[in-house]
């Protein structure tokens, strides 16, 4: 089952599946580890092994990194 974080209580939810949900995203989520879809809009800080997310650390796949990189960039850029 895959991860959700829920903000409003803090928690993080296996709801979904994770290929589930990358049949329903659009370009605002990504995945950056087996276990996690994550929104863009609520990343706080990016390092080299995780993602921040609402002061929560989660972490990111060394596969998934150059992925998340240039989808950041192109949405960026």
């Amino acid at each position: 089952m895959g991860n959700i974080l829920d903000k409003s209580v803090d928690t993080v939810s296996s709801v979904y599946q994770v290929y589930q949900l990358e049949k329903l995203t659009d370009a605002l989520l990504i995945r950056i580890q087996g276990s996690f879809i994550i929104s863009f809009d609520n990343v706080q800080t990016i390092a080299a092994t995780h993602i921040q997310i609402n002061n929560v650390e989660i972490p990111m796949g060394r596969f998934y990194k150059n992925i998340v990189l240039k989808q950041l960039k192109s949405k960026y850029a």
